[in-house]
């Protein structure tokens, strides 16, 4: 039994590693297929998308007779291509194929049906139209239903205002919106309904849709009637909590008048410490900057409300020791900055200052720095008791006035930065402020009895944070004093005397202690580069201070008019080290006598060779190689920071010794990187082209450092001909290569063919298109799959510079080829960018043809977090596009676009602002006046081009309440104005 046991254990453990095996190939058999079939699940995709595309952008290309196919597949392709179509622009067969799609069998093919017509602001077909919609009002997918809610936008009737209210109570909260949104947006006719969202007491004023409800006015044009029905329905309104009608009263009148700075500050400070009840953190959130979004547009009278309101909380919340009550209290303060901020006037008004040290002491310093950086009177006066309330209070109005003061100028402010040395915890703060400003103040005097006040050390200390170029004229003598004494011989003292300019006593004393600094230099030997401290190296700098301090005294406006001294001074310096030569060579080399004055000492005997050299390095006057030819004579023993000057001054050298040299450089390969580097780009630019592009083709062959051979490549597309571009050629082709140096050979050859014959070759073309749409179905099937991908300028850099040569030659359009709308979206995105900003009008329908396809490519792809804000950017380009052109149905397409993707949340408010930019008062900037504005302009410019003169004046009209405080809206009305005044003429 024993021995059975044992003889079979090994026969199991056999089987099992056998079963393990087999199990492992099973699986990874498994996982092999399933990859297989999902590699043609996405290629298959790939296929399906380039097609719908194509359908999308060249509709004329194909035949309208797919009503009547089996294969529902192929008709929601067919409706998608129609979505992604220019708005307004759908034939008669197009109209038909959807129509008759929209009892198809399937849901999703219905809902596609819908989309397409309210893309294209068509509504549902006759004779069956309302039983047709109380149908879809039924179907099962929240899709079907929500289109169906944007298609009722553009159908007129009773009977569409009752759908639209019975899809608003819809259980999909986004069917809802959308139902809300477009019953709100529809003309008079449909007002009775409209007003019916607001009616429904007190259950609709406890819900958050009461709240979307107003949001959605507030991104439609204002209509008298809609606006003054829903006051009258809140004159009345009642619920089971007063708080919650106070509340939701404020906040609709914000959103109302807030606008058109018409608003009542008691109601609105009412809602400011009212918050909605049962509402979620998100929703309070949104209301609070509802509130603030209206008093920034306002007129500053809130925050005498608010003010008084944040100094109760504040002390409530304080006695009681409450968190939340200093919550609010902290809410009340900023709605009363915000209100405070709106209204220029206030801030020249000192007795309105909104704040008072009744506050709380946390809100005071919240508002301290909130305020940083205001400017005018209010801000100083305003402050001025707190200097004896406490430090914190003291030292954060400091912060106040310092910023005001520095940014402004503000007088009250300098004022009270003076008063502020008297208190010995901010003084030194104060006069630190003070001194660092660039223009002398009335108030030196008491500053400069304050500095003589503290210690000798701390003295010298302070003089750092002095500004240079200020004349610190009560200083003067003190600064004379100091450098008379060893210890204090600094350079801030040296610095601050070179502003005594044209002072003559200042001018001997500095050249005096300079030639007594030089003396102390030639009595000692020059030590060696290496040794940076000593004595010696002292006296150098102190040299260096009190030269550079002497020039700007002795020489007006840095100007040399008679260098007999600086000469004198150079020739005498020449040989103690390289720094004070070089000072003064650099300052003589700025004027022209200076200039003239270093090339005669140039064959002085005895001249140090390091001043030769530098004289030769600045000198501009000197141009050829011959007088330049002694830098490279000595180039071996020279440092390297010289070495590298030696090589930016042979740019442009037609010479070829300086040629020969440069390659010797290049080979190199113990000399430095950043030398080897310079040394191929200035050999670029060195004389006759033959010379140069046969020596750059030689060095590609011979190096192998990657970063030298990336420069040889990019020299050689500013410089090679036809024929040598070949050599780039074969270096593309080798898969090696390519890989390696795509970035720059790329462009290289591009610009070679340019420069050579104008047009690209045929090959170089197709290589230019290949590397974008060799990625094209690669990188689709990524986006399917929702992976990453690296950020076009990246990945498509040299294809880019590439594509900036062909525009600025030119060519661009005819390079594109057939198939460009099958590139990456994005990559077709940035390469629209490069047109538009050119701002060049011919190049804006090619823009608007990349912009198409563009958008087409995005529609197509999977989620991505920048899809929305891509999207919002493209079709806004479209439309600007549409209205340079004067397609007034297009743009009027493209307007509502935007128009509806802002009123139904479609954009993000990130998105939106990274378009249009956010609310900024002070740049006046309006994202909502904007977008109001350019949809109601459209139409009235589309009325004006169709001779409706009284149409367009009453939609100019409408436009002109809507701009808000949108500087780009103003003068778009602007414009309107002048050609309706020219039409009528």
């Amino acid at each position: 039994m024993p021995k059975s046991a044992s003889t079979s254990q090994p026969t199991r453990s056999r089987g099992d590693a056998a079963c393990a095996r087999l199990g492992t190939l099973i699986l990874g058999a498994v996982l092999l297929l399933s990859a297989l079939a999902e590699a043609q699940i996405v290629s298959r995709a790939v296929e399906v998308e380039f097609e719908t595309r194509e359908r999308a952008l060249f509709p004329a290309r194909f035949e309208w007779s797919y009503s009547t196919t089996r294969d529902w597949q192929e008709r929601f392709r067919w409706l998608d291509a129609l979505t992604r179509g220019v708005p307004g622009e759908l034939g008669e067969a197009e109209e038909q194929f959807s129509a008759a799609c929209l009892l198809d069998e399937h849901p999703d093919v219905r809902a596609h049906a819908l989309m397409v017509l309210a893309h294209h602001e068509l509504g549902l077909p006759e004779p069956l139209t309302m039983d047709l919609a109380e149908k879809l009002a039924r179907d099962p997918l929240p899709r079907v239903r929500l289109n169906l809610a944007r298609v009722l936008e553009f159908m007129p009737g009773v009977e569409v205002d009752t759908q639209l209210l019975a899809l608003e109570e819809d259980s999909d909260q986004e069917v809802a919106q959308q139902a809300r949104a477009s019953l709100l947006a529809r003309d008079e006719a449909s007002l009775a309904a409209q007003l019916q969202l607001f009616q429904l007491e007190p259950l609709r004023l406890e819900s958050d849709e009461y709240l979307e409800a107003l949001l959605v006015l507030e991104h439609l044009p204002p209509r008298r009637t809609l606006l003054d029905g829903v006051d009258e329905i809140f004159a009345g309104a009642t619920a089971a909590s007063e708080e919650t009608v106070l509340a939701r009263r404020c906040l609709w009148h914000a959103l109302r008048h807030g606008q058109r700075q018409r608003f009542n500050p008691l109601m609105i400070a009412d809602g400011w410490g009212t918050p909605l009840e049962e509402a979620d953190e998100q929703l309070e959130r949104l209301r609070r900057a509802r509130l603030l979004e209206a008093v920034e547009r306002g007129n500053g009278q809130l925050h005498h409300q608010l003010m008084p309101a944040a100094n109760k909380a504040s002390q409530r919340a304080t006695e009681e020791d409450d968190p939340d009550g200093l919550e609010l209290a902290s809410w009340y303060l900023e709605g009363a900055r915000v209100s405070f901020y709106a209204d220029p006037a206030l801030r020249t008004r000192p007795e309105h200052f909104p704040i008072s040290l009744d506050t709380g002491e946390e809100l005071l310093l919240q508002f301290l720095t909130d305020v940083i950086g205001f400017s005018n009177a209010w801000t100083s006066q305003g402050l001025e008791s707190y200097f004896e309330a406490s430090p914190e209070l003291r030292e954060a109005a400091l912060r106040t006035f310092g910023e005001t003061w520095s940014r402004t100028g503000d007088p009250n402010s300098r004022r009270l930065l003076a008063r502020a040395l008297e208190y010995p915890d901010v003084a030194e703060n104060a006069y630190r402020i003070l001194v660092s400003g660039r223009h002398r103040v009335p108030e030196f005097p008491i500053m400069y009895r304050w500095w003589k006040s503290q210690p000798e050390a701390r003295r010298y200390e302070l003089l750092r944070h002095h500004a240079r170029g200020v004349r610190f004229e009560p200083w003067r003598e003190s600064l004379l004093n100091a450098w008379s004494r060893k210890d204090t011989r600094i350079v801030d003292v040296a610095e601050l005397l070179a502003a005594f300019s044209e002072d003559e006593e200042v001018d001997e004393l500095l050249w005096l202690w300079l030639h007594g600094e030089i003396r102390t230099l030639e009595e000692s030997p020059v030590p060696d580069e290496q040794v940076t401290r000593g004595p010696w190296r002292e006296a150098e700098a102190r040299a260096q201070w009190l030269i550079s301090a002497w020039l700007r005294v002795n020489s007006k406006r840095g100007v040399v008019n008679d260098p007999q001294q600086e000469i004198e001074l150079l020739l005498r310096v020449g040989g103690l080290g390289r720094e004070l030569g070089k000072l003064l060579v650099s300052h003589l080399v700025q004027s022209e006598p200076g200039r003239r004055a270093t090339l005669e000492i140039i064959a002085v005997p005895g001249l140090s060779r390091r001043l030769r050299f530098e004289i030769l390095l600045t000198n501009t006057d000197i141009k050829s190689a011959d007088g330049l030819r002694e830098l490279f004579v000595g180039y071996d023993s020279c440092d390297e920071d010289l070495r590298l000057r030696i090589l930016k001054r042979a740019r442009g050298l037609d010479d070829p010794g300086v040629r020969a040299r440069l390659l010797e450089v290049i080979r190199d390969r113990q000399a430095g990187a950043a030398e080897r580097q310079l040394a191929t780009e200035v050999l670029a630019t060195t004389g006759g082209e033959e010379e140069v592009v046969s020596a750059l083709v030689e060095l590609l062959g011979e190096l192998r450092d990657y970063d030298l051979r990336q420069s040889v490549v990019e020299a050689l597309g500013s410089r090679a001909t036809q024929r040598d571009g070949l050599g780039l050629l074969q270096l593309y082709l080798d898969p090696e290569s390519r890989e390696l140096f795509a970035d720059e050979l790329l462009p290289a050859m591009v610009a070679i063919e340019l420069r050579g014959q104008g047009v690209l070759s045929e090959e170089v073309t197709a290589l230019w298109r290949a590397q974008a749409q060799d990625r094209a179905a690669l990188e689709l099937g990524k986006r399917f799959r929702s992976e990453d991908l690296p950020d076009r300028d990246f990945v498509y850099s040299g294809w880019l510079r590439a594509a900036q040569e062909l525009l600025e030659a030119g060519q661009l359009e005819l390079a594109l080829g057939e198939t460009y709308w099958q590139w990456d979206g994005r990559l077709l995105a940035r390469l629209a960018e490069l047109l538009h900003e050119t701002n060049t009008r011919e190049l804006m329908a090619l823009a608007a043809r990349i912009d198409l396809a563009a958008l087409t490519a995005v529609l197509g792809e999977g989620a991505a977090p920048d899809r929305a804000a891509l999207l919002l950017r493209l079709r806004a380009r479209l439309l600007q596009a549409a209205r340079w052109r004067g397609d007034w149905q297009a743009a009027g397409g493209w307007s509502r676009l935007l128009l509806d993707e802002w009123r139904t949340g479609g954009s993000t408010t990130s998105a939106i602002d990274s378009v249009f930019g956010g609310l900024d008062r002070m740049r006046e900037m309006d994202p909502r006046g904007w977008i109001l504005t350019v949809e109601c302009s459209t139409r009235a410019w589309r009325a004006l081009s169709e001779g409706r003169l009284d149409q367009a004046r009453v939609l100019i009209a409408q436009a002109r309440s809507m701009v808000g405080g949108s500087s780009q809206a103003r003068a778009a009305v602007r414009r309107l104005e002048q050609a309706l005044d020219q039409a009528g003429d």
